[in-house]
């Protein structure tokens, strides 16, 4: 849980080819824009719009990086690896929402279509990483049965 907790040392600058601060300040100020309309709208549950982290706090571009790379960062220890899975994958889940209430519009088509991509991508990516653990996992199965010697007698199989 200690991982989970300290999270956002993970949290910083996207690698090559993404500089520190290549669109990240510019998306930060369009979600600071929106907040602000939100705040001063006389929208009815406006509370339930607004984002969970103050917009003076440090964002955590986790999932924001992963959306760039194409992927879930492999260096991550694997606890905040899940965290960033489950959190991406409720993004996707949004997503596939939004586009399927969307394409009920025809005018709306230009955007459904963006979002059904964005939503495809998010699929690759979790398929992508449960590829790569699968593999670990194959590979810690074979490194085990390497390093254990049974006396040349078959390895114990576990009760059915």
């Amino acid at each position: 849980h200690d991982e989970l907790e300290n999270s956002s040392k993970f949290v910083g600058a996207l690698p090559f080819p993404h500089h520190e601060d290549d669109k990240w300040d510019y998306w930060t100020t369009l979600l600071k824009e929106s907040q602000d309309r939100i705040i001063k709208s006389d929208l009815e549950f406006k509370e339930h719009m607004l984002l969970p982290v103050a917009m003076d706090q440090p964002l955590d571009n986790l999932c924001y990086a992963s959306f760039i790379r194409n992927q879930i960062d492999p260096s991550l220890p694997t606890a905040v690896q899940h965290d960033v899975r489950e959190r991406i994958w409720n993004i996707g889940e949004v997503l596939r929402i939004c586009s399927n209430v969307l394409g009920r519009a025809s005018e709306l088509e230009p955007l459904q279509n963006l979002i059904r991509k964005a939503f495809v991508r998010i699929r690759y990516m979790m398929d992508e990483t449960a590829q790569r653990n699968w593999k670990k996992l194959d590979e810690l199965a074979v490194d085990y049965e390497h390093h254990h010697d049974f006396d040349g007698h078959e390895p114990p199989v576990p009760p059915s």
